[in-house]
């Protein structure tokens, strides 16, 4: 027996709809895109409630850098927080919606997060604002609610998304309009396990009759184990004194001064520095801001170790792996320092008690100066 839902129309007479089948994948695909409430982020924050602005339907994913695309994602969108939420639509009439499902957008979200640029991604949202005639600026300001003109907020916001990307910090949603049990199940499991990453599932049945149609959301996912888990894990916001006063605690002064001797470089340097906001661990990346282009260097955390951010240099000159090689080439020659090629794509890692002397120190912050003045050089020459 069909599921049905009642109207009192204005002349108060009773409308039955009747829940119907969508014809196609496209149709619901296509009602996302053009309703995005529809993923009722309400649901999903009832205190803050989730709002959406889509980047990109069918947005590719490669498996490999310089690879081609492999996948497609059906929609990505990003909420007020720049958390990207990766979604994938199904319909129940399809037996992939059972389990296959999850395999394939686990797949999706282990490359994205390797393998989306920050220019990638928000060219293609630009790129979408363009064909739909939209102002890029003006779409993210209404998502935040804020003016247009506030254009430092507005890159702050791609730089939360671009650093939530970097870290994991992903939403993963599963939509049909109905979800089977053995699905329900992967979501609730996955949503109750994973710390960092927020899975949850939108049945989006629809209900017609009489030339009407109405949809009626549901959220599928938030058990209390799972509220609980992310609640214990949920964001701070780090600054320079929490951040030292956390490396302290867990190494040490050894590693509190050298963490202080790369902030006085980049500070020394003019460079902007970013502070995390992850629950557990803090971090703050500088950043070098040049010619309307922001590029990561690196970020240091408070686990004891400074991240070589190789994986997300795409501002040339850097953006060639050659260059990279040359780059890399330089630090190797640190002592206690030991990259492969492989890693060239990737974000390795150094313990900080390696630069406790300072010739190492030195020749680390001599081979970023030299990574800086390439950067503008590059950037001059462009501009010419």
């Amino acid at each position: 027996m069909k599921d049905k839902i009642f109207l009192i129309m204005p002349d108060k007479t009773l409308q039955e709809l009747e829940a119907t089948a969508y014809v196609r994948e496209d149709l619901l695909q296509r009602l996302l895109s053009d309703y995005p409430d529809l993923l009722a982020g309400y649901q999903m924050n009832e205190a803050n409630p989730r709002r959406w602005l889509l980047v990109a339907r069918e947005m590719g994913i490669a498996d490999d850098l310089d690879a081609s695309e492999r996948w497609s994602l059906d929609h990505l969108f990003l909420d007020q927080d720049g958390t990207p939420t990766l979604v994938e639509v199904k319909r129940a009439t399809d037996t992939r919606i059972r389990r296959e499902v999850a395999g394939q957008m686990l797949d999706y979200a282990a490359n994205a997060i390797l393998h989306w640029s920050p220019e990638v991604v928000r060219q293609r949202f630009e790129d979408r604002c363009k064909d739909k005639n939209i102002d890029p600026a003006l779409a993210v300001a209404t998502l935040l609610g804020i003016d247009p003109s506030e254009s430092d907020q507005i890159e702050s916001f791609w730089e939360m998304v671009f650093n939530k990307l970097k870290t994991g910090q992903v939403r993963l949603v599963f939509v049909a309009d109905q979800i089977p049990k053995e699905l329900r199940r992967i979501i609730e499991f996955l949503n109750e396990h994973m710390q960092d990453v927020e899975v949850l599932g939108v049945e989006m049945p629809q209900y017609v009759g009489a030339g009407l149609t109405t949809i009626v959301p549901k959220v599928i996912g938030k058990t209390t184990v799972a509220e609980q888990a992310k609640r214990t894990d949920s964001g701070r916001q780090w600054d320079e004194e929490s951040f030292f006063d956390e490396l302290r605690r867990r190494f040490g002064d050894i590693h509190v001064n050298v963490g202080r001797r790369i902030l006085d470089w980049a500070k020394e340097k003019q460079l902007r520095i970013w502070w995390g906001q992850g629950s557990r661990m803090g971090e703050f990346v500088p950043v070098m801001d040049y010619q309307n282009q922001s590029t990561q260097l690196f970020g240091v955390w408070t686990y004891g170790k400074i991240e070589l951010q190789f994986q997300w240099y795409n501002t040339p000159p850097f953006n060639s792996l050659e260059k990279r090689f040359e780059f890399m080439t330089l630090l190797s020659q640190i002592d206690g320092i030991s990259l492969t090629k492989e890693q060239v794509t990737k974000r390795p890692s150094i313990n900080l008690q390696v630069l406790n002397n300072e010739t190492s120190m030195n020749k680390l912050l001599e081979s970023y100066d030299w990574f800086i003045d390439e950067l503008r050089r590059v950037s001059d020459q462009n501009l010419l």
